[in-house]
């Protein structure tokens, strides 16, 4: 380490007895500290500190902070300007201390700062997130996690210590913009992220290339394309290391996707074989609009319609995290297409019926895993049984979880989980 400290002032610090604990209102700052050219390393948070400059100013009442100047390797800087209300109370354990002013953040990159020494991980209860209250207007220029890059992130942060929360928070990234409040507190020995977002524009492609494909690798960012508008809700617990718990995640996302495409997706290859059209291959559309749950490590998916001039796919089904699929599709052709798959002739045997735009309709069961995919012709299931199949397995999986109610009756979130 290396630096400057001066202080020029009175500090007054009273002690009763032979007690090492100081109590509330015993420390008392009046003067002025100034920093200059401080370096040095925090060890057990991974975070070099190249240099430390600014002025602050005390009285009894706050520490004022006058362009705090903070460059931490490889290449973060951080500007603060504000001022610590209450600082006295500090060194008590039910302190009520708090920060406010402006932050500005240029380089920040939490996967520098991320420790890899997973043996602090004490498997205790977290208590608090935040060693004091804040509440900060927050602009961050460059902003990095695991692979996510955003360009911009700015809002409101606020901290009562045991919840950082922000508001009003507007971030551009993947060619478009979120707005979102997010909030992150303790949840027994791990930490929940709740999120309640609205995008808009935003490139599906690089959504799942910078998510890691969302930790699957059955439908990837070289399958998908297309821009993402809508609403999202997701609960996201993660251990003491950051990294999701999948099993407990949830989602609910209603979304439109525009100019869309599918390509050379692994399952809807083998349903093109199984039907004869090779359109299944590349299947684009104009606009896909749905509303998409994913809990228990489950991906829900009500019954939807994907359009385009040759053929109209309707599905509906579920997704394990596993890659167990269960999936009733309508596939509805033009009559090109059915000539080409030679339909007509076959329409018997696999009960393909006519559809009022001329072409003809085929009802078809997916199942499996996409090293086991079994699909067969089933009219009756999918027309018929479909739906309440679906609604009683989403129903079985919401009761595996504490309560009887649905997310939707939910008011407190914190209700809905077993820690």
């Amino acid at each position: 380490s290396k630096g400057r400290i001066m202080y020029n002032g009175g500090i007054v610090l009273n002690q009763v007895g032979h007690s090492a604990k100081a109590l509330q209102n015993d420390l008392i700052l009046n003067g002025e500290l100034t920093l200059e050219d401080i370096a040095g390393e925090l060890i057990e948070q991974n975070v070099k500190v190249s240099s430390l400059n600014g002025r602050c100013t005390a009285n009894p009442r706050a520490i004022e902070i006058d362009n705090l100047d903070i460059r931490l390797e490889p290449n973060t800087s951080i500007g603060l300007q504000g001022k610590v209300i209450d600082y006295i109370s500090l060194i008590s354990d039910d302190s009520k201390a708090k920060l406010v002013g402006y932050l500005n953040v240029t380089n920040l990159n939490i996967n520098d700062f991320i420790s890899s020494d997973t043996t602090q991980n004490s498997g205790n209860p977290i208590e608090e997130i935040s060693p004091i209250a804040f509440e900060l207007n927050t602009t961050i220029n460059g902003f990095q996690y695991n692979d996510f890059n955003a360009e911009e992130f700015k809002g409101k942060l606020t901290s009562d210590r045991k919840t950082i929360l922000t508001e009003n928070t507007q971030i551009k990234a993947l060619q478009g913009v979120t707005k979102a409040d997010l909030a992150i507190k303790p949840w027994g020995n791990n930490v929940l992220l709740d999120i309640v977002s609205k995008v808009e524009g935003v490139d599906i492609t690089e959504l799942f290339k910078q998510f890691n494909n969302f930790e699957q690798d059955e439908i990837t960012y070289q399958h998908l394309s297309g821009t993402l508008n809508g609403n999202i809700t997701a609960k996201v617990l993660m251990d003491q290391e950051y990294n999701p718990v999948l099993e407990k995640l949830y989602v609910k996302s209603d979304v439109e996707i525009i100019n869309g495409a599918l390509v050379n997706y692994k399952s809807l290859q083998e349903l093109s074989k199984f039907v004869d059209i090779e359109d299944l291959m590349n299947v684009q559309f104009k606009q896909l609009n749905n509303t998409i749950e994913i809990f228990d490590g489950t991906i829900f998916i009500p019954k939807m319609q994907i359009q385009n001039s040759a053929l109209n796919l309707e599905l509906e089904g579920t997704h394990t995290f596993e890659n167990e699929m269960k999936y009733q599709i309508g596939l509805s052709v033009a009559e090109l297409l059915t000539k080409k798959a030679n339909w007509i002739a076959k329409r018997r045997e696999r009960r393909i019926e006519d559809n009022p735009n001329g072409g003809m309709t085929a009802y078809i069961i997916m199942e499996g895993t996409p090293d086991d995919l079994r699909i067969r012709y089933d009219r009756a299931t999918v027309k018929e049984t479909a739906k309440k199949e679906l609604k009683k397995e989403r129903e079985n999986f919401i009761k595996a979880l504490k309560g009887e109610e649905t997310f939707e009756k939910k008011k407190d979130y914190d209700d809905v989980w077993d820690e």
